[in-house]
Order: C-alpha cells, then sequence, then structure tokens
C-alpha cells in the first residue's frame, strides 16, 4: 500500500470487521483516518491496536449513529473544520 501520509480519510463501522481492518491498513499505511461506530469504546481500542502496530498516521475516533442525520451532519462539520474541508477518501 502506498504512503498515505498528508490523506484524510473517513471509515465507517470501524469497531469491527471489514470496517476495522480498513482503518487499521489506513492509519498504518500514514493516513489521518476518522473512525465512526456507535461504541467509543470499541474505537477507543481500535486507536490503541493502531498504535501497537506503530501506525504512521492518525485515528480520530468519533462515536456516530448513521441511522441519525443530525449526527451524520455533525461529523463532516467536525472534518470540515478539523481538516480544512479536505476529505480524500
Amino acid at each position: 500500500m502506498p504512503n498515505l501520509g498528508g490523506k484524510v480519510c473517513l471509515v465507517t463501522g470501524a469497531s469491527r470487521g471489514i470496517g476495522r481492518g480498513i482503518a487499521l491498513q489506513l492509519i498504518t499505511n500514514g493516513a489521518t483516518c476518522y473512525i465512526t461506530g456507535r461504541d467509543l469504546s470499541k474505537l477507543e481500542a481500535v486507536k490503541n491496536e493502531a498504535k501497537e502496530r506503530g501506525a504512521g498516521g492518525h485515528c480520530i475516533p468519533v462515536q456516530c449513529d448513521h441511522s441519525k442525520d443530525d449526527d451524520i451532519k455533525e461529523l463532516f462539520n467536525k472534518i470540515s473544520s478539523e481538516q480544512n474541508a479536505t476529505l480524500d477518501l
């Protein structure tokens, strides 16, 4: 996988399964990765696992229920304000 330093990514459903695996690979390869799910403690576990792997990127866990429009708006407002409106993946 290429170096993803400087790239901003969003992975939904990152607390388990395929979403978790994708997030860990993106973070390991240097991306700043916002990860979402309903259980913040599980998202924090993903962040800790990325650290243990020596990840080159940054992991930003965000509790979000994607069935709620307000949660989604808040998520994208957060990314936009923190990353100067940049979202690469």
